[in-house]
C-alpha cells in the first residue's frame, strides 16, 4: 500500500519548497504541482474545465510513481478548494474522492511566511 504525504495551502506558503526539501532530505519521489505545469505553457486565464483537467493530471502524476512512499506538492483536495474559492462550486464528487483516501497524510502549510511574487501566483491579499 501506498503512503502519500501531501503539502496543501494557500498560495506562496512554502508548499513547493517544503515538499521539494522533504523529497530530497527522505530521498523519496516527488509529484510536482500539475497546475504550475499547465500554466506554465498553456492559458492564464482558466475556467472550472481547466480545474478538472489539472485535478486529472494530478491524480496520473501520482499513478505513475511506483514507489510505497510518495511527497507530493498537492493533490486533488487543492483543486476543490480551488474550484470552491473561485467559481463557488462544491464538486461533490471530486470531494467523495477525496474523503475514500485512505493513505493520504496532508501537511497544511500556513501563510506565515511573506508573500512571494510568481507570475502564476493571483491572490497575494488571500
Amino acid at each position: 500500500m501506498s503512503r502519500f504525504f501531501v503539502l496543501t495551502g494557500p498560495e506562496s506558503s512554502g508548499k513547493t519548497r517544503l515538499a521539494n526539501a522533504l523529497a530530497a532530505k527522505m530521498n523519496l519521489p516527488l509529484v510536482d504541482e500539475y497546475a504550475r505545469i499547465y500554466f506554465s505553457t498553456g492559458p492564464r486565464q482558466y475556467t472550472e474545465i481547466d480545474i478538472d483537467h489539472i485535478a486529472y493530471r494530478q491524480e496520473q502524476l501520482e499513478k505513475e510513481i511506483t514507489q510505497p512512499t510518495i511527497i507530493c506538492d498537492t493533490d486533488l483536495l487543492t483543486c476543490l478548494i480551488w474550484k470552491k474559492v473561485v467559481f463557488e462550486v462544491w464538486d461533490e464528487k471530486m470531494a467523495t474522492k477525496i474523503a475514500s483516501y485512505t493513505d493520504r497524510h496532508y501537511l497544511l502549510c500556513t501563510p506565515e511566511i511573506t508573500w512571494e511574487a510568481d507570475p502564476l501566483r493571483e491572490k497575494p491579499q488571500r
